[in-house]
């Protein structure tokens, strides 16, 4: 936050005085659409030494925009997907002849703070430097063996996120309608929750076991196509 910070006193006071009045006319931005989202697992053997992996899928994406000056916008947005988990067999404390877990759902809210360099009065490129809440839930995991059968219940993970990219965004009506595209990538840090820690179960026998937490995320990626309606 203290970056994006300093990066928008740098940009507002770099911004040339004489504006043009076409760009200066524009107050705020509605976007929303839809692209590739990939929260990528930590390959740290420390922290996941069964090498379970967390997979990309399309995913959600909507913001909104506010002009700070023509040179400088402040947003706020929300990016969502479901991330498949492939958990190999031992891992996690896991073992199994069938492993019914399904997909994640993951999303995350924040900040962000985007300089705009106006190419022309269509067409305009921006950065993205932000900061974000995020959080993962899995659905029910059942796990079945020749021995037993056990199931272990939701589970779900917190994390603050930092995206940073770059974007544009192109007019197919001037000052009306556009299509935006935007790539970023976003590591994390403070992660905590149920998703990452032990889990206790009771099997089909009565006996107590643990699995163990799912690997905390190193990264986000996310490439998205919005169309964006400008007020």
């Amino acid at each position: 936050m203290v970056a994006a910070g300093l990066l928008a006193a740098f940009v507002v006071a770099a911004a040339p005085v004489h504006a043009d009045p076409d760009v200066a006319g524009r107050m705020a931005e509605l976007g929303a659409g839809s692209g590739f989202v990939y929260r990528r697992a930590s390959t740290d053997p420390g922290s996941n030494p069964g090498g379970i992996r967390y997979g990309g899928s399309v995913g959600i994406d909507a913001q909104a925009r506010v002009y700070v000056v023509p040179w400088l916008r402040v947003a706020v947005y929300y990016l969502g997907g479901y991330a498949s988990i492939d958990i190999p067999r031992g891992a996690a404390l896991i073992e199994y002849d069938d492993l019914d877990l399904g997909k994640a759902w993951a999303f995350s809210l924040g900040g962000r703070v985007e300089p705009t360099w106006h190419v022309s009065d269509r067409f305009r490129a921006f950065g993205i430097v932000g900061a974000g809440w995020g959080r993962m839930k899995t659905p029910p995991m059942q796990v079945k063996s020749e021995a037993t059968s056990y199931a272990v219940d939701r589970r779900a993970g917190v994390w603050i996120e930092f995206p940073m990219g770059l974007g544009a965004t192109f007019d197919v009506v001037r000052d009306r309608l556009g299509l935006s595209f935007e790539s970023t990538l976003a590591p994390h840090s403070s992660q905590s929750g149920s998703l990452f820690g032990a889990v206790q179960y009771v099997d089909s026998s009565g006996t107590m076991g643990h699995v163990q937490g799912m690997p905390k995320l190193s990264l986000s990626l996310a490439t998205m196509l919005n169309v964006v309606v400008e007020l």
